[in-house]
């Protein structure tokens, strides 16, 4: 039995800002979709690895970065929030790609 799993981001985001991540699991090359509970700013998510992320590597930040990381602190209550939610999240989604 072949199975893979990986955390994606599920577009379009919501009015906040933010999209849902979920949990793709592929069972006999079928893609399986299981929610997460858990939404994240796109602009702040690691696509490759499946991790949100507090802020952005320097060779990742673009000429409106400064505009995109007060946007997610606003939207995750400040910067200590923001890092503190996204190491919370991060746990909630290793367990979830374990339980897979």
């Amino acid at each position: 039995m072949g199975y893979s799993a990986k955390i994606v981001l599920r577009r379009p985001a919501r009015r906040d800002g933010s999209c849902q991540l979920r949990l793709q699991v592929m069972l006999h090359r079928k893609p399986v979709p299981l929610a997460t509970g858990v939404s994240w700013p796109p602009g702040f998510f690691d696509d490759e690895a499946g991790r949100c992320l507090a802020s952005l590597p320097l060779a990742q930040r673009g000429p409106d970065y400064r505009e995109q990381l007060a946007a997610a602190q606003a939207w995750a209550g400040g910067p200590a929030a923001l890092i503190k939610r996204a190491d919370n999240y991060n746990l909630i989604l290793g367990h979830a790609q374990g339980k897979a």
